[in-house]
């Protein structure tokens, strides 16, 4: 390890360097003494001096080393491994200080692969100098010591900073020298090349003459041919070569090949004469020269011979320069001496460049006139095509007006005679034919002609009687309209030449008929008759115009026949329609019901006799008037329950006139339009009964009922509690005093306490079903009172959830509660709708084996809905119906069957329910269990009080 020597000895090291630098050019000796004072002045272990960059191999190089004694010198075994070490050291950033961290040893700010480099040669600390000359990185300074990290203190850091100065400064002075030496040597090449260049100037003069005469024969002929030879006479003349040739380069699937289009030569006895079939070319030149690169090859030998040896013989020099007709190479003008190699001067391959740039201009020129010629060509046809055409387009619209015609004819009437008339004169005339014919066929595939138009020198199919019996053809019978049920259109020129039967033919010669064109005349898609145009005397070519004129004519015609039929069908269902509203109209004005139908926006839009007179509103015209107008608000605000949405029956009682009693029974007129999935709400219909009668004999009914519940009660109660007392005093005093090992006293006993629970339990059914009938005595009677405040739903439900759990338990059946949050409160009597929830839960624990129920509460537009989902047995879809009536349960009657229950409970919920303004349902299949629901009115935010 050495030790750094003091200031005053770094300084004297220092001055020492800079007085070599100033009298030393030869900067090798400064190298050694660079690194040398470096080491001993700072006691390092090793000091490198690196060039960066060094031509011709553009690589660092290490150009001077001192280590301090014991260290072993830097050695590279590998020729390549001393190129690859000064690569990765000049990867190490231009300038920084580093040092060991302890642990782990890891260099500060490097890279991995910079860090893993330096401890494989065992650096501890390194110093890097930057070395720059004329602002340009010259190279590196690297000081590294081996053993330990160092600090690094200013003073080392301003000696070594002060020594890299002084070497660039070095550096600078000798490149300043050398540039001097440079500038020197080269002002006399200049001299030397100005005397030079005098003499290639008047050569050049002499060149660019001939090269303007060459550019006048050029530009004065557009023969291509002409042009070439006079082009490469002159180049071999000017440039003194053997041989100069045009070479047209071509391409045949892929593969480039050379065509010879002129040649001239020096001394034809020297040069081999070039072959006339074409050569194969090699691809690598054409794309050489496709590039607009140029070919100066001064000896042929070196380089393995020119681009078309085998085309061209083997020159000994060569120069080929393309040849382009604007951006596409058209071939090549080539440059040949033989004998002996030739270094190719800049001016003559400028002087070939500049033949080859107006040989192009030439090319474009000719290709530029043969263009102009062809479409000139091209235009004198086009314009008589234009001609044609418009003569065509003239004829073509001629032919559209009278289509026109004939339709604005066959739409301005429905008679059928009038059409056909109008029809066949236009088509006649549109076709300069002698005869059209309207044919039509029968249910059983036999037809008759029912109009004919024909020229006034040519003999009628029709006979006085305006019958066509002349004419008789069974052909298209036994076909079924042949191919003309296939919409095909039969165009005949030469009814001679056609291969018809005798029979055909024979008709067609009497009318002396020999061309005919016939369309096939569809309504819908069944074939309906043919339409005709027949030449006579004559063959006839029909043209395409003339078979596309005739079908659209056709077609029109089959319109209008389509439409009369439409016609006659419409005119027949609306007498049919008139009859059926007169009949319903009868039906709805003698019904006993009232009637009342609405639209979806609540105005009336039908009402019967009945109707007004259950309200008093007879000579009043309701038409259009809201419901609201004349009728009470509970009709109105059916109209707007949930149930309706849902497209469902709904009934409500409401109040007639006279103090009598109607029930409404309503449903949504509904009907599936084209293009809709589900069937569409056209409006509502509402019947209305008078059941005063009805309800005065279900009062007396429930009068009835609730005197004899109350008459029964109290002997119920006696027979309760003498059978309690009976029950008591046996098991207390008698039973103890008995002896009950004797058998028929044990016997006896047992029977008198079965029957005792007996008495008990029925009187306790009969007095919760006496309960019962007097609890919906009162809601029928209007006389139960009832609680109005503000309630919770979902406390409701977990109260009643909490209250049944333990008969769930008893049979292992789960219980679940699902509430939607932030349900909002509603105004009703909270012990009532208490008895609907339990009442659901205890009917679905009863008729539930085991598993799960769900009580679920949530929101549903204007509603708050309730519902008990079970998996019981289910409802019969017959029962469902009966189950909210009383004394009914689903699959018998409660006073018959006796089956759980009083049957009064469902009953009494729905009486409950729908005095708070809601309803109450069920959705039942057999196996799958049963889901009980009712729904209650949310009130709206302006209700802040009670209702009463």
């Amino acid at each position: 390890m050495s030790f750094p020597l003091s200031p005053e000895q770094q300084q004297a090291i220092a001055d020492q360097l800079l007085e070599m630098i100033l009298q030393c050019r030869d900067l090798h000796n400064v190298y050694g003494v660079v690194v040398e004072g470096l080491q001993r002045g700072l006691g390092l272990d090793r000091v490198l001096l690196l060039q960066n960059a060094v031509p011709p191999s553009q690589e660092p190089r290490l150009l001077a080393q001192a280590k301090a004694p014991g260290i072993a010198p830097l050695t590279l075994p590998r020729p390549w491994g001393d190129r690859h070490w000064l690569q990765l050291l000049e990867q190490l950033p231009r300038y920084g200080l580093w040092t060991l961290r302890q642990p782990p040893e890891e260099f500060v700010a490097l890279g991995p692969v910079q860090g893993e480099f330096c401890q494989t040669l065992g650096i501890k600390s390194l110093l890097h100098l930057p070395l720059v000359v004329d602002q340009r990185h010259w190279g590196i300074l690297s000081l590294q010591d081996l053993h330990q990290a160092r600090p690094w203190p200013m003073g080392d850091q301003q000696f070594a900073q002060r020594m890299a100065h002084l070497l660039c400064l070095g550096l600078a002075k000798t490149e300043l020298w050398l540039h001097c030496q440079n500038h020197k040597a080269s002002l006399q090449t200049v001299v030397t090349q100005g005397q030079a260049q005098k003499e290639a100037y008047l050569k050049s003069a002499q060149r660019e003459r001939a090269i303007s005469d060459v550019i006048d024969k050029i530009r004065l002929t557009l023969d291509l041919r002409s042009l070439f030879q006079t082009t490469v006479t002159e180049v071999v003349k000017l440039l003194a070569v053997d041989r100069v040739v045009i070479i047209k380069v071509k391409e045949d699937k892929n593969l480039p090949w050379g065509e010879v289009q002129a040649a001239a030569q020096m001394d034809e006895k020297f040069c081999p004469a070039p072959p006339q079939e074409p050569v194969p070319l090699l691809p690598e030149w054409i794309a050489h020269f496709a590039k607009g690169l140029i070919l100066a090859m001064d000896d042929t030998d070196d380089k393995g011979g020119d681009f078309a040896g085998p085309l061209l013989g083997l020159p000994k020099a060569n120069l080929v320069v393309p040849l382009f007709s604007g951006d596409r190479l058209w071939g090549v003008l080539s440059v040949h001496q033989y004998g002996q190699s030739r270094v190719w001067e800049s001016s003559e391959i400028e002087f070939a460049l500049k033949i080859a740039l107006n040989l192009g201009v030439a090319l474009q020129q000719a290709e530029l006139l043969a263009e102009s010629q062809r479409r000139s060509a091209a235009l004198q046809s086009a314009l008589g095509e234009v001609q044609a055409q418009k003569d065509h387009l003239a004829r073509i619209a001629e032919e559209e007006r009278a289509l026109t015609r004939v339709i604005e004819g066959i739409r301005q009437t429905l008679e059928l005679e009038t059409i056909f008339r109008a029809t066949s004169e236009e088509v006649r005339h549109l076709l300069s034919c002698d005869r059209v014919l309207v044919y039509r066929f029968n249910p059983d595939w036999s037809g008759e002609f029912i109009h004919e138009s024909v020229a006034q020198m040519w003999e009628p199919l029709m006979d006085r009687q305006n019958q066509f019996s002349l004419w008789q053809d069974t052909y298209l019978q036994e076909t079924q309209g042949g191919r003309y049920r296939h919409h095909e259109t039969l165009g005949v020129e030469d009814v001679e030449t056609a291969g018809f039967s005798d029979c055909h033919l024979a008709n067609l010669r009497l009318f002396e008929i020999r061309a005919f064109l016939t369309a096939p005349v569809f309504v819908g898609e069944q074939l309906w008759g043919l339409l005709g145009a027949y030449q006579n005397g004559a063959p006839r070519h029909w043209q395409p115009r003339e078979t596309h004129l005739l079908n659209q004519i056709a077609n029109q015609l089959g319109v209008a026949v389509y439409q009369t039929q439409l016609l006659a069908r419409f005119q027949e269902q609306s007498k049919t329609m008139e009859n059926t509203l007169a009949n319903l109209t009868a039906i709805v004005d003698n019904l006993a019901d009232g009637l009342l139908v609405i639209d979806l926006f609540g105005r009336i839009t039908r009402y019967n006799p009945a109707l007004l007179a259950m309200f008093d509103l007879e000579g009043l015209d309701l038409l259009g008037a809201g419901v609201e107008s004349y009728f009470p608000a509970t009709l109105h605000q059916l109209l707007n329950k949930p149930e309706r949405q849902e497209q469902k029956v709904i009934t409500a009682d409401v109040e007639l006139s006279q103090g009598r009693q109607g029930q409404a029974l309503v449903t949504s007129i509904t009907a599936t339009e084209n293009g809709h999935k589900y069937p569409q709400c056209l409006g509502t219909v509402i019947m209305i009964r008078d059941v005063t009668h009805e309800r005065e004999v279900e009062r007396m009914k429930t009068d009835f009922l609730a005197t004899v519940s109350h008459e029964l009660r109290t002997p119920l109660t006696s027979i309760l509690g003498f059978a309690t007392v009976i029950q008591d005093k046996l098991g207390r005093v008698i039973m103890p005093e008995l002896d009950l090992s004797q058998p028929k006293l044990g016997k006896a006993m047992d029977r008198v306490m079965r029957n005792l629970a007996i008495i008990e339990s029925e009187a306790h059914r009969l007095t919760a079903l006496i309960n019962d009938v007097l609890d919906i005595a009162k809601m029928e009677a209007g006389q139960e009172s009832w609680e109005q405040r503000s309630c919770q739903l979902g406390a409701i439900i977990e109260r009643a959830i909490a209250t049944i759990t333990p008969q769930a338990q008893e049979k292992n059946i789960t219980l679940q509660v699902v509430l939607e949050p932030n349900l909002p409160d509603f105004i009703g009597d909270e012990n009532r709708i208490l008895q609907v929830v339990l009442n659901l839960l205890s009917n679905a624990v009863k008729f539930t084996a085991n598993g799960l129920i769900i009580a679920q509460g949530y929101r549903e537009q204007d509603y708050l809905r309730a519902e008990i989902i079970d998996n019981g047995p289910g409802i019969h879809p017959a029962d469902q119906g009966k189950i909210f009536e009383p004394f009914q349960q689903g699959g018998g009657d409660v006073l018959t069957d006796k089956p759980q229950g009083t049957g009064l409970g469902l009953p009494i919920c729905k009486k409950i329910v729908e005095h708070h303004g809601g309803t109450i349902g069920v959705h039942s299949h057999l196996g799958e269990g049963s889901t009980f629901y009712f729904s209650l009115p949310v009130p709206s935010t302006e209700a802040t009080t009670p209702i009463s």
